[in-house]
């Protein structure tokens, strides 16, 4: 009898795991269900029905690093990546509909609406199986994973159980939270969906935002860059913006060779200490804007960045909202007359600071992470570090096998992200193999 794996999430990292899977079954290597637990449809965050995206912006990384890049020899599986190539890569879709067109336009950047196209098209070749259910507990089951979820389609909801050798967590999670419910008050998520982006556009052409409503922004990472970017597009790139953040600015993330060697090369990345390691993932990945879009930005002719770290929302008067926000500031400075505390009154509030990759701890048994906020920033250090090459928590970890792909950047850079799908693929299949 087989392994079976759980997969939570229909998102590019679980397309490239089904693909690969299908890949090495083929060759004999791999005797492993894969199972894939998806509420709305695969690509969900990319096709602009249901969040993060309106599906047409553009994607920021190079669509040749693709399900399979970086296509490096797998131990154990000479062929896999050529099979890989041959069968699910970029080029094999856009040879499916229309690749001289693609090409001879210079290889244009594909819009995040097509990039789900791509991941369904791969997923209906990878011989996976697909759960339209949301994943509501994980129990351990004599050394396995008990998993249980709720089918999306039925109503009432039925509650289903079954039980896997190992599970693997993705996606973002929820927008993180902030300040009081509000028509005025968005969040990185929601903003996107069609009725979300109508309602913004109605607030902004309305006299009384058009004579000196202040936007603000909260955060300064690709998510608030995308926000501000379809402002732009939009025709609002005159209106007053404060960006209240930490950085109180935008880093730009080029396409360099120096920096792509590294997300492709985890041994070189190794090699690295912790401390250069931690800088080069925030600076390249974390709070960065791709060049592409920060091409947009530099339309925005009335933004002021503020420098702080939002502390409270309240609604005021007329429907509007008031930031007030506090400064890190040294006794130095505080001494010297920097002030410490500020507020601004705002007609829309965006709270783009990003979402809870650690989404999925609610869904383990109780007691697995410590009660206490210190305690529990402590338990998380301790599994980042004691991650495995096989992308599953070691050290203080109790419980069967748990892949985390959003939580490895002690690993390596790319497995975070879009840029080394492949050897994310590779690194979470290899236990199972034969």
């Amino acid at each position: 009898m087989g392994t079976r794996l759980a997969i939570i999430g229909g998102g590019p990292k679980a397309v490239a795991i089904a693909a690969k899977a299908q890949i090495l079954r083929e060759e004999g290597l791999l005797d492993c269900e894969v199972h894939v637990f998806e509420a709305r449809e695969i690509g969900a965050s990319w096709t602009g029905r249901h969040g993060y995206t309106d599906g047409e912006q553009a994607l920021c990384t190079p669509a040749e690093k693709d399900l399979g890049f970086p296509y490096a020899e797998m131990p154990g599986a000479p062929d896999a990546a050529e099979k890989m190539m041959a069968r699910f890569s970029w080029s094999t879709f856009k040879a499916s509909r229309g690749y001289a067109d693609w090409v001879d336009l210079g290889r244009g950047r594909s819009s995040h609406g097509e990039f789900a196209e791509y991941l369904k098209w791969a997923f209906a070749r990878s011989g996976a199986i697909l759960h339209h259910g949301e994943v509501t507990r994980l129990e351990e089951a004599c050394g396995a994973w008990q998993v249980e979820w709720k089918e999306a389609a039925a109503a009432p909801a039925e509650t289903h159980e079954a039980i896997f050798d190992g599970v693997v967590v993705t996606g973002h999670g929820p927008a993180r939270t902030m300040g009081p419910t509000s028509p005025r008050m968005m969040d990185g998520q929601g903003i996107w969906l069609e009725k979300e982006r109508a309602k913004v556009l109605r607030l902004l052409n309305t006299q009384t935002v058009s004579e000196g409503a202040t936007i603000v922004v909260i955060g300064s990472g690709g998510t608030a860059a995308a926000i501000l970017a379809w402002l732009v597009r939009e025709g609002f790139q005159d209106l007053p913006i404060h960006l209240l953040a930490e950085q109180a600015t935008f880093y730009s993330r080029g396409n360099s060779v120096f920096e792509n060697r590294l997300f492709s090369d985890s041994t070189q990345w190794q090699l690295l200490t912790y401390t250069t390691r931690k800088a080069f993932f925030d600076r390249l990945t974390r709070g960065v804007v791709w060049d592409a879009v920060m091409n947009e930005l530099v339309h925005l002719s009335s933004l002021n960045f503020i420098d702080g770290r939002a502390t409270n929302i309240a609604a005021i008067k007329a429907g509007n909202l008031t930031v007030q926000w506090q400064r890190n500031l040294t006794e130095f400075e505080l001494d010297s007359g920097e002030e410490e505390i500020g507020e601004t009154e705002a007609s829309l509030v965006i709270n783009a600071t990003g979402f809870d990759n650690w989404w999925f701890l609610k869904l383990l048994p109780p007691g697995t992470v410590p009660p206490g906020e210190s305690e529990r920033r402590a338990f998380l250090e301790r599994l980042m570090h004691g991650m495995g090459e096989d992308l599953t928590f070691g050290d203080g970890w109790t419980l069967p096998r748990l892949h985390a792909p959003f939580q490895s950047m002690l690993v390596g850079p790319g497995f975070a992200s879009l840029l080394a799908l492949g050897d994310m693929a590779d690194r979470v299949l290899l236990p199972y193999m034969k």
